[in-house]
């Protein structure tokens, strides 16, 4: 259904696509490849006749190489710029405060997918209007990806009664330790205990092998439900913290496709794929449309997924209530019978 509605919106723009004269060249930047919304970027702009040539390169959450990137761009100087996750986002166009033309794309169009919190980390501005749209003002728009933390805590609390709620998350991140406070106040406002723990610090280096003591810790501490938020940290290691928790018993609760997909139980979600599509859309309305990035809205799905992972379900013996069973995806990946 969402990857019809997506579609459907290209339907005003597909008479400027004749007239294109050479294909695109549209330069992507991704922190990991395989998230699917990358796929379905490029493959919202074929299906809909935008001719493109792309250069794919994938930093491997290698943050070194970013810089070299961003020398590339300036040499090719393509029709546009792709970037994927915040981190890479704000290294292609700087923070508001900072952006530096020499070490930053700022004549380029950039459409992001897979960045959580725009304001926040400092790409777009803040609107006034709290019912206004969000818009940057620089040659950027883009495609968030993430459900917010209220809406979040009531999807757990569907599925199924519990009194302690753990989270794990990325201290070394200052949105990870903003997510981790709002988190901590929404339980504590509906009467539910709350216990954090990172395998991470601000200003050291991220080591992986701290996932499993970490999780262990919040295992010790009896929390009922896990909740994992959107990470780059996390994300690239999705197959060894959703194990690790399901091998501990810990039922869990992901905030992005990636880890449900692994071993985590549940979450809810926007689809990946459709998250490309839809910046997919938006560089439509750039390349063939004319638009200014800048005035183009920043979005996200108005619709999501509860996905459930059966097979992690079955292993922990916690099924979802009947209520979900009736508009759940359901998929059967990752943990072993």
């Amino acid at each position: 259904m969402l990857r019809v509605l997506l579609l459907s919106l290209a339907i005003s723009t597909t008479a400027s696509v004749a007239s294109q004269a050479e294909p695109f060249n549209i330069y992507m930047i991704v922190h990991r490849a395989g998230s699917g919304a990358d796929d379905g970027f490029r493959d919202y702009l074929k299906a809909n006749g935008v001719d493109a040539t792309f250069v794919l390169r994938d930093m491997e959450n290698d943050r070194s190489r970013l810089p070299g990137y961003i020398e590339e761009i300036k040499a090719l100087k393509p029709d546009l710029v792709y970037t994927q996750t915040t981190s890479v986002t704000r290294a292609a166009v700087g923070r508001l405060t900072e952006a530096d033309p020499d070490k930053h794309v700022l004549d380029i169009p950039i459409v992001f997918a897979m960045v959580s919190f725009p304001v926040r980390s400092q790409l777009a501005p803040e609107n006034p209007d709290p019912d206004g749209p969000m818009i940057s003002k620089r040659n950027l728009t883009g495609v968030r990806h993430v459900v917010s933390n209220p809406v979040r805590l009531n999807a757990m609390r569907a599925y199924m009664p519990f009194r302690k709620l753990g989270m794990l998350y990325d201290r070394s991140s200052g949105a990870q330790r903003r997510t981790e406070a709002s988190m901590q106040a929404l339980a504590e406002e509906v009467g539910l205990e709350f216990v954090s723990d990172s395998p991470t610090e601000p200003k050291v280096e991220r080591d992986p092998a701290q996932i499993e003591p970490t999780l262990r810790r919040l295992k010790q501490e009896g929390v009922d439900f896990l909740y994992i938020p959107p990470s780059n940290f996390f994300g690239a290691h999705a197959e060894l913290v959703t194990r690790i928790a399901t091998e501990l018993g810990l039922p869990t609760f992901c905030g992005v496709e990636t880890l449900i997909r692994q071993h985590c139980m549940t979450g809810l979600v926007s689809p990946l794929y459709a998250v490309g599509q839809f910046a997919g859309f938006k560089a439509e309305q750039i390349l063939t449309g004319g638009k200014d990035p800048g005035q183009i809205p920043i979005e996200t799905l108005s619709r999501f997924s509860f996905v459930v992972n059966m097979k992690t379900a079955h292993k922990l013996k916690v099924y979802p209530p009947m209520e979900i069973l009736r508009f759940a995806q359901f998929i059967k990946t990752g943990a072993d019978s």
